[in-house]
């Protein structure tokens, strides 16, 4: 299924934003997906261009783009934030909702059941990349506005 298609999502977690993107401008939300892996930052970029995308959007076999597109999505909205904590606690909720639908995906394959203790490891350790390291992928772009900005 390709990114935008809402049964590519059915069962998974996302904000209100991402649903209202997804129903109400399908255009607007396949634009924001581009599969596992950030292109901010140098390590990043090289990561997200020189593995294919075929390995870099799988875990161990299972595809799973649903959680990135999502993830992407709250990744790129809202892009206003009344300060940096604000737009901290957003990306957190963002990434706990990935890592979330990352094991909402991988028990509810039922095929290759006796991978599941390794996909979970793997999603596992995705989520703690993006705890980590995810703080300039989600602030690239974004507005912090100071006092004066909302008063």
């Amino acid at each position: 299924m390709r990114a935008g298609d809402p049964n590519k999502y059915d069962g998974l977690q996302m904000s209100e934003i991402a649903y209202n993107l997804l129903t109400k401008h399908n255009k607007l939300f396949t634009s924001l997906c581009n599969g596992v892996g950030s292109t901010t930052g140098t390590f990043n970029k090289l990561f997200y261009y020189c593995v294919p995308s075929f390995i870099r959007n799988r875990i161990y076999l299972l595809n799973v783009t649903p959680c990135s597109d999502i993830h992407d999505v709250e990744y790129s909205f809202p892009r206003k934030f009344y300060s940096e904590e604000h737009a901290i606690h957003w990306k957190e909720v963002a990434d706990m909702r990935f890592r979330d639908n990352l094991y909402i995906l991988i028990r509810n394959q039922k095929s290759w059941k006796w991978l599941e203790r390794l996909r979970l490891s793997r999603a596992s350790k995705y989520y703690r990349i993006l705890r980590v390291a995810g703080d300039k992928a989600f602030l690239d772009n974004k507005l912090i506005l100071t006092r004066g900005d909302y008063e």
